[in-house]
């Protein structure tokens, strides 16, 4: 068709830089771009002083860019509000040359698969160091209808991509409703809802520790052996970290004077702390009380060959370890044994961007230990360890690591946070049908997800195949 031609991306685009003189004691506004075409946004408000690299003014309506995270969809328009705001030369922002290609008809451009392509081809280099290279998007070829021609092709292209994108749209809330609806199984489960007709049918028996929570905690503190090591277990690998007294050695697990230096080694549990009603039949407890070490990993460089296993946070990935890739590393005989994973251990990360992400061992070699930015909660036997798992990816939960987080760079939780946090005790019986309910729930949103998911896939393949048509096509 005569209409469309071939244009270079440089053609049309002419990148503007007006550099800005800062003055130290005045405000500017300074620009982000989120990811994934969710467009333009003030990042925050600094004063000149504050300000110590070169800067460009930009003005509302100018199309910008990120040169690092073009290629995730880092791009959009200036809104009104941010007019005359600021940024540095990794943001690329220009002007249109409307005598070949209409403004608008660029925008929507923008928004299609044929320009998100154009950045990720154009964009190059080392993994950690990817950016916009500006030979090879200014290059970048696309077909383009005349500037007669684009206004009666948006005209009739529009409205189909219009309906496809509402169908993405829904599509996208879907998700997050699947995502809303895993998180409300998890709270539910752990406020005794899930299980309201099973209490009905199997009421509290005092004494009984699998219908009673009382009798079950008490079962705990008078069998079960705490270890040894918990006087520095909280301080291994982290010297910054000083002893509590609350994991000093205890006495004799069954006595009295053990019973006694537990239930004083943890501050009380406050109304605060609790903030909803369990059912009757239930406790408050914190998770040290169900713990019989929580300990540090250890700091060894990761071997292609070695003695032992080396698990480290990155080696967790969706609550599962692909045990062929984990590296090796070698360790001192001696203390090797307390460092061992077993079946039932609870792994926490405690520092970085996974900070909170847990993982619950249910298998793994017998010669594997962790690495130091894991903490180990090894529970004891009277708890079931999938019900703690359930705790430890719920709201509640995250709503204590989110509170207990330090540090003002880099977010860390560290073991005596991990200790104190608040959770509901339910019997035993009870705990096993929490698990049972909460994988049944789990196994139908799985599979309303994936039907979610297979519809995505057919709306973007289908508006994918549209763009591609034209831009490709549309070439005789």
């Amino acid at each position: 068709m005569s209409e469309w031609k071939k244009v270079k991306i440089g053609d049309f685009l002419n990148r503007k830089r007006i550099p800005i003189q800062l003055e130290a004691d005045k405000e500017y506004k300074l620009i982000t771009i989120k990811l994934y075409h969710k467009g333009v946004f003030l990042r925050c408000n600094k004063i000149g002083s504050e300000i110590h690299s070169n800067m460009y003014k930009v003005s509302k309506g100018d199309f910008i860019l990120s040169g690092i995270d073009a290629r995730n969809g880092a791009f959009g328009i200036v809104p009104d509000s941010l007019d005359g705001a600021i940024v540095t030369n990794d943001f690329w922002y220009f002007d249109i040359d409307e005598s070949i290609i209409k403004k608008e008809f660029f925008l929507w451009l923008t928004s299609t698969p044929v320009f998100l392509d154009a950045c990720q081809k154009s964009s190059m280099g080392e993994t950690q160091r990817i950016r916009l290279q500006k030979e090879a998007f200014f290059n970048y070829q696309i077909n383009c209808p005349s500037i007669e021609y684009q206004d009666d092709f948006l005209a009739r292209i529009k409205p189909i991509i219009e309906k496809i994108k509402t169908i993405q749209s829904e599509t996208e809330k879907q998700i997050e409703y699947a995502k809303l609806l895993r998180q409300n199984i998890l709270q539910e489960a752990i406020e005794g809802k899930l299980t309201a007709n099973w209490r009905k049918q199997n009421p509290v028996q005092k004494g009984n520790p699998d219908y009673d929570a009382e009798a079950l905690f008490e079962k705990i503190q008078k069998g079960e052996v705490r270890s040894k090591l918990r006087a520095d277990a909280l301080v291994a690998n982290t010297p910054s970290l000083q002893p509590a007294s609350q994991f000093s050695a205890t006495p004799s697990a069954g006595s009295n004077a053990a019973r006694n230096a537990r239930s004083k080694s943890l501050a009380p549990i406050t109304d605060e702390e609790k903030p909803f009603d369990i059912p009757v039949g239930w406790k408050w407890v914190r998770l040290d009380f169900l713990s019989t070490n929580i300990l540090y990993g250890v700091s060894e460089s990761a071997k292609e060959a070695g003695k032992y296993k080396l698990l480290r946070i990155t080696d967790i990935q969706n609550n599962s370890v692909n045990w062929d890739t984990v590296p090796y590393t070698d360790f001192n005989e001696t203390k090797v044994n307390q460092y061992l994973l077993h079946k039932g251990d609870l792994l926490f990360a405690r520092t970085g961007g996974t900070v909170g992400k847990s993982y619950l061992v249910e298998d793994c070699p017998s010669n594997t230990i962790y690495a130091s930015y894991l903490i180990r909660v090894r529970l004891t036997k009277s708890i079931n360890s999938y019900f703690i798992k359930s705790f430890f990816e719920s709201p509640f939960y995250w709503r204590q690591i989110t509170d207990s987080l330090v540090g003002t760079g880099q977010p860390n939780c560290n073991g005596q946070k991990l200790a104190n946090l608040v959770l509901p005790l339910p019997p035993l019986k009870e705990q096993e049908e929490i698990v049972n309910k909460v994988e049944t729930l789990r196994t139908k949103v799985t599979t309303l997800e994936n039907q979610i998911q297979d519809r995505k896939s057919l709306s973007d393949k289908l508006i994918f195949g549209i763009i591609k048509e034209v831009f490709e096509e549309k070439e005789a």
